[in-house]
């Protein structure tokens, strides 16, 4: 991976990096992970529906399309991007107040009820070990979202500003092609045409 832009063009930045994108983007990925298995536990025994869990999966799938190859530099990608990162950041909001005004009720109710003689062992621990859940996972879910509002934040400032101030063609010098870095999709990568266009059978 290579900075955002030509470096005649844009001296790479802090925030250009390919540390800090790729630090972001496994950042991402090991707080979706773990969210995903907290909310499977919290499903599995509540037996209901979760938000968390389906954002999860969602994010988990947009991290194989990124990896899986690099995208080109067009409209379509550079909208694709902007829909799946905003959307899934405000998923992640949605997600993470939903979870937090569910479980607080819960952790609340636990703590405060002190005349615990009337309620059966087993469902205190229960509660009790719901409540603890719920808490990491309300935790993690907030990573997420800060995390992916970098995300949001990198793909302005790396992406959409340097092509706002510039034309694609611009951003491509000769007998190269732009990409959108693979892995990341933070950055705009350059490939000699050569390695890009396949031989036409004899």
């Amino acid at each position: 991976m290579t900075p955002s832009t030509d470096s005649k063009l844009n001296p790479t930045a802090w925030y250009s990096h390919s540390a800090l994108l790729v630090a972001v983007r496994v950042a991402q990925f090991v707080s979706t992970i773990t969210t995903l298995g907290l909310t499977a536990r919290l499903v599995d025994n509540s037996n209901e529906p979760n938000l968390e869990l389906t954002v999860s999966v969602i994010s988990l799938a947009f991290f194989i399309v990124i990896a899986a190859a690099p995208l080109p530099l067009n409209l379509y990608s550079l909208v694709a991007m902007c829909i799946f990162e905003t959307d899934i950041f405000a998923l992640w909001v949605a997600a993470s107040g939903t979870l937090s005004s569910g479980y607080s009720d819960i952790c609340t109710f636990y703590s405060g009820n002190n005349d615990r003689t009337h309620v059966p062992w087993e469902v205190l621990a229960g509660i009790s070990k719901e409540c603890k859940i719920g808490k990491t996972s309300i935790a993690f879910t907030a990573f997420s979202t800060f995390f992916f509002l970098c995300s949001v934040a990198l793909l302005c400032m790396n992406v959409l500003v340097p092509i706002k101030a510039r034309s694609v063609r611009e951003l491509s010098p000769q007998d190269t092609r732009a990409y959108l870095s693979r892995f990341t999709a933070l950055s705009i990568t350059h490939t000699p045409v050569r390695d890009v266009v396949k031989r036409k059978p004899e």
